[in-house]
């Protein structure tokens, strides 16, 4: 079967040559093979209009269905986060009432383990820190990591302190 730009070269071919140059007529048996071009240039053209639309019909399902699963993935997301805020809860919890004891059955095991922290005393100024254990962001901030190290040395820095305590990992 031709193509579209084929089909209208024809016609143009064959008006050059079915017209006669004086009169400007077509001559009546020529007609016929033109209404033949001109009809099977209108169904290549309604050919590439169905198939057209049948693009743009499956880019709109396409689109559609990208849609449906970023809706999917968000509600997803929120359930995740939903159950990860519940499950924090839950910690806390068991942080606050559970026995501070090692133990396990076949389903989860509850491990305490001791860490360490700088706390910041109520009252006190950061300015009162000295400047090496602080952190310039937009605003001073402790710099708990190295204040930790010197403090766990046994030396005393003004208005800080190591805080023991007791963290929760459930495997």
């Amino acid at each position: 079967m031709p193509k579209l730009y084929e089909i209208s070269d024809e016609i143009e071919r064959f008006l050059i040559q079915c017209v006669d140059k004086e009169t400007g007529e077509i001559d009546d048996d020529q007609l016929d093979n033109l209404a033949a071009l001109e009809g099977e240039i209108k169904d290549k053209c309604l050919a590439v209009a169905a198939y057209m639309k049948g693009e743009l019909l499956e880019a709109e399902a396409t689109e559609a269905h990208a849609n449906e699963i970023m809706k999917i993935a968000n509600d997803h997301k929120e359930r995740g986060a939903k159950h990860r805020r519940r499950a924090e809860g839950w910690r806390k919890y068991l942080e606050r009432y559970a026995p501070s004891e090692n133990f396990s059955d076949s389903r989860c095991q509850f491990i305490w383990r001791r860490s360490t922290a700088v706390e910041f005393q109520q009252g006190k100024e950061l300015k009162d820190v000295p400047i090496k254990y602080r952190r310039k962001k937009v605003t001073w901030s402790l710099d708990k990591i190295a204040a930790k190290a010197f403090l766990a040395t046994g030396k005393k820095i003004k208005g800080l302190h190591l805080d023991k305590r007791d963290n929760l990992t459930i495997k």
